[in-house]
């Protein structure tokens, strides 16, 4: 799927936020460069199993493509909001915001989430960022056998993140939209 945009420079060709082996080439070199960066994390950073180890970079990597995927809808959405607009320069845009305010926003929904959580009564162990094991503190809480690696908390974690990220970026297309 190829986003053709309005209004380039000839000499800058034409702008498309998907597609072109060049654009594939970036994505794998940042795909593999990451990969690297966070099994020499695992190598050089504390201790954790393997599992566990999975677990939070499968979350890292899930956030970080469900956060492109809504940028390049956001991105598409913005562009037909204002006629004549880029969705590459709305893409950029959206990413300038995710870097800055968006921190912030995330920070603030991500202790938000954890005040709501509080205030419903869910277990507050399941959503202890990195904690999918079953120590001695989970097996006294839910009767099974200490050792190994419950996906029950990464998964309620996995969802609170695309709720906290989800609520981010809406507040990025109200400023977007302004």
């Amino acid at each position: 799927h190829t986003i053709s945009c309005l209004g380039q420079l000839a000499i800058m060709g034409e702008c498309k936020l998907l597609g072109g082996a060049f654009a594939i080439a970036v994505q794998l070199v940042l795909f593999v460069t990451t990969l690297a960066v966070m099994y020499g994390r695992k190598r050089c950073g504390p201790e954790r199993s393997w599992p566990v180890f999975l677990l939070d970079s499968s979350k890292q990597y899930m956030g970080a493509g469900y956060i492109h995927l809504l940028n390049l809808a956001l991105a598409e959405k913005l562009k037909s909001m204002y006629s004549n607009s880029d969705p590459c320069n709305w893409y950029a845009v959206n990413l300038a915001l995710d870097c800055t305010l968006g921190v912030f926003f995330t920070w603030q929904f991500l202790g938000l989430s954890h005040v709501i959580l509080k205030m419903l009564k869910f277990k507050l162990s399941d959503f202890e960022v990195g904690r999918y094991d079953r120590s001695e503190r989970y097996s006294q809480e839910d009767g099974q056998k200490a050792g190994g690696v419950a996906v029950a908390p990464y998964f309620k974690q996995l969802m609170v993140w695309f709720c906290v990220v989800t609520a981010m970026k809406l507040c990025m297309l109200a400023l977007d939209s302004k």
